[in-house]
């Protein structure tokens, strides 16, 4: 790889003898006089760096030789005796791992510090490699640790690991200089833009400019990477070998209880050679109690029926009709199902494969829980020759809601048999969407789902496929709003659905019944402009008009502010109540709510500014349902990045925003950004919830000061059975943090971090568990959403 260097204008990477010689200081016992020293920091900022010394902190680490270390443990770490102060940092190291593995900075505070505040630095792989990265440290720290990651056993090497913080004069020299080696334009000419950008007003943009170039340099490349590489790394890592696949066979040979698994497949005119692939893909699965059963629709090519009756002859398994016309793929499909001798039928498209250990996870499912009356597992495409596979789908647990904005679940798709004759099989008039309408009617009489997080499935990809383009099939998507809308109807909801044909995505609307009061509850300490700017907008765009405003004034002393009071007293919707002991973000909301009127209570920061003027129908819609709990809106920040998507448990250890500061027309993986989904948690800076609900579990609890009672909260009405929901339809912005600030002084650094230490001892179970709603194959490190490859 390339590192940066300001005397190296030819982009020539600098050997690692070099970096370990003349380029490190400290230890290596070669540094210049400070005069020599300054002087080369103006012409080469980059030039000369720290060595780190690395302490032993504990027997996590023990060193095998003179260069090589083994993790001992999954928590190995060692400590870098330095004080380093918040600013911008280079990095470079050399080494390298028996198995891949995460170097995490960890700054410490009073002895103190958290998966909060670590800072992923780079990968050791299995070969030698010199690396750097540039990162942000953002308060001073006593000590840095240092983490190699989290795999017991690992032995590595980590030669060179040196650091130099830059000054602002450094850093902009720097920053210049590498985002001119990868624009191609002169460096007087970014400077030139840069200095324009501060003096119009737009110093956000080149704050940006500069943060896009260090994150992406380097190692920081990698550690922003696409998904390619982490799904190459999945497969590597995660899917069954030869070996494994040899061990299938015997496990699944041993079972006492062995369920038929009836494969339908309508046929009609399929392509010869994906129809023998799909039908070998099945006869060679390491689970063999199977039973495939094959429709053919009267194909006008004679060659599938010539593949379809050899292989019914070779294998006994293989069951096949032959219609004398073409059924359309409903038809043909309940022809394929009426065959089915299994207990549970799977669905399999003609020109699809299965991945060989793919019934050995369904009957493994079965066997270990045999009341399961619904299998999916997740699916990647190929392409059209079969030799490259991309676009996985690592899907959530049974998420009702995602179900209704597409059909998330499509393959790998397992049912008990007679559960699908009971609902009817596929019915007429859906065609394009029959598996849609066939996965809501079987969900309806069981909730005894179960997701295989594994990739079972291949779905190919070509010109006719809905894969390749789902738009090739529009005439699906008014089958699937069709069966949405009937699927509402059975389970007793009232609403409509449309349908997006750019996106090939859903939308629900609700019907509000009536209009029920909507309490907004919105805590307030000084800061006259913010809440202005939040209450105006909600009476000037809100279109829903049957709502109070409380707003919990905490401790401001400001004329200002009490003089902006009294301009609402004439508004008879809003009311200002105080709370007058020390700010306790829970208490304040507490005492809100003790003083609504509504059966809706509306949570909402004063920082908040509405953008979609039906935001409050739209939380409203979901609020109301029965299984609904906790719904939270799409937040943007000021600069229409988005703040909040929902929320994700257990990233990084605690919990962080889906698709944090992507665009605010951001899809997001598999269009989760854009549709409405079941979440774990969202962020009570603009949270609804029934009042009732709200009772039920005590409110937001009070040991919870500033952080993580939103999230707290939303867990505790998560386990009274109800879903969480996030609905990107309500829509506003988010000016972050302007009336508490960020927790940037050792005092609230410290509050917060007992109250990481109490939310994860208080979770601890469902920490480890994880977010069924977010993939265990998705990164839990460092973007969410990116996937990983662990």
């Amino acid at each position: 790889m390339q590192h940066y260097d300001e005397n190296n204008q030819d982009g020539e990477s600098l050997s690692p003898s070099e970096i370990n010689k003349d380029n490190v200081t400290g230890l290596a016992g070669r540094s210049p006089n400070r005069i020599k020293r300054f002087f080369f920091g103006l012409i080469s900022p980059l030039r000369y760096l720290h060595m780190a010394q690395l302490d032993f902190l504990d027997d996590s680490i023990i060193r095998n030789n003179q260069k090589r270390f083994v993790c001992i443990g999954d928590d190995p770490k060692f400590i870098i005796p330095h004080r380093f102060r918040r600013g911008l940092y280079l990095f470079r190291w050399i080494g390298q791992a028996d198995s891949r593995i995460l170097l995490k900075l960890y700054p410490i505070v009073n002895q103190s510090t958290s998966e909060a505040f670590s800072i992923r630095l780079g990968y050791l792989g299995q070969s030698s490699a010199f690396k750097e990265r540039f990162v942000w440290l953002k308060n001073d720290a006593d000590v840095m640790r240092l983490d190699p990651g989290e795999k017991d056993g690992v032995t590595f090497i980590l030669e060179g690991l040196s650091y130099k913080r830059l000054s602002i004069f450094s850093a902009v020299r720097v920053g210049v200089g590498i985002i001119s080696r990868a624009s191609g334009a002169s460096r007087r000419l970014i400077l030139l833009r840069m200095v324009k950008w501060v003096l119009t007003g737009k110093k956000r943009q080149a704050r940006q400019c500069f943060s896009d170039a260090f994150n992406t340099h380097g190692e920081g490349a990698t550690i922003n990477s696409g998904d390619e590489e982490g799904f190459h790394q999945y497969i590597q890592n995660r899917e069954p070998g030869d070996s494994d696949l040899d061990v299938q066979r015997e496990i699944s040979a041993k079972w006492p209880s062995r369920p038929l698994i009836s494969i339908i497949v309508p046929v009609y005119n399929t392509d010869s050679a994906m129809l023998t692939e799909m039908i070998e893909s099945v006869r060679c699965q390491t689970y063999s109690n199977w039973q495939l059963c094959l429709a053919d629709g009267g194909s006008t090519k004679s060659e599938v029926r010539d593949i379809l009756r050899r292989y019914e002859v070779d294998d006994t398994r293989i069951k096949c009709q032959y219609l004398p016309e073409n059924l359309g793929i409903v038809g043909n499909s309940n022809a394929a199902l009426d065959m089915a001798d299994g207990e549970y039928v799977a669905l399999l498209d003609h020109d699809d494969l299965l991945t060989p250990w793919a019934l050995f996870e369904v009957a493994k499912a079965i066997v270990e829980n045999p009341s399961t009356d619904m299998i999916y597992s997740d699916e990647d495409k190929i392409t059209a020759d079969g030799s490259n596979r991309f676009q996985v789908h690592f899907k959530p647990d049974w998420s009702p809601d995602l179900l209704r904005s597409y059909n998330y679940i499509t393959h790998f798709f397992v049912a008990k048999t007679v559960l699908v004759r009971m609902v009817g099989g596929f019915r007429a008039g859906y065609d394009g969407s029959q598996d849609h309408d066939l996965i809501l009617r079987v969900s309806e009489k069981s909730k005894r789902i179960h997701h295989i997080s594994s990739v079972l499935y291949h779905w190919r990809s070509h010109e006719a496929s809905t894969a390749l383009n789902p738009k090739s099939k529009t005439y699906t998507l008014a089958a699937g709003a069709k069966a949405i809308d009937d699927h509402l109807v059975r389970i007793g909801l009232s609403g409509k659905t449309s349908y997006d044909e750019a996106i090939g995505t859903y939308s629900v609307e609700y019907d509000i019944i009536g209009e029920p009061m909507v309490s907004i509850i919105i805590p307030n300490c000084e800061q006259k402009d913010v809440l202005e700017k939040c209450i105006n907008s909600i009476r000037d765009k809100s279109t829903y008009r049957n709502y109070e405003i409380l707003i919990v004034e905490n401790n401001s002393s400001s004329k200002e502010i009490f003089d902006y009071y009294k301009t609402l007293e004439a508004d008879p919707r809003i009311k200002v109540i105080s709370w007058a002991n020390a700010f306790n973000y829970s208490a304040i909301n507490n005492f809100g709510a003790e003083h609504a009127s509504g059966d809706y209570l509306l949570l909402l920061n004063n920082d908040t500014e509405v953008i979609a003027a039906d935001w409050m129908e739209q939380l409203l819609q979901f609020a109301m349902r029965e299984d609904v709990g906790c719904v939270g809106a799409k937040l943007l920040y000021t600069d229409g990045h988005i703040q909040h998507a929902g929320v994700i448990i257990g990233f990084r250890g605690i919990a962080a925003h889906s698709f944090c500061r992507q665009p605010g027309d951001f899809h997001g993986y598999m269009n989760r950004a854009i549709v409405a989904q079941n979440v774990s948690a969202v962020t009570a800076a603009c949270l609804m919830v029934k009042k009732s609900n709200f009772d039920a579990v005590g409110g937001l609890d009070e040991s919870f000061v500033v952080a993580y009672n939103d999230i707290d909260f939303c867990l505790k009405i998560r386990e009274l059975g109800k879903f969480n929901v996030f609905n990107p339809g309500a829509l506003l912005y988010h000016h972050e943090s302007l009336s508490r600030g960020y927790e940037d002084t050792p005092e609230k650094l410290a509050r917060f971090e007992a109250e990481v230490a109490r939310f994860q001892s208080k979770w601890a179970s469902v920490l480890a568990a994880g977010d069924p709603y977010y993939h265990p194959h998705l990164d839990h490190e460092i973007q969410p959403f990116r996937i990983s490859g662990d």
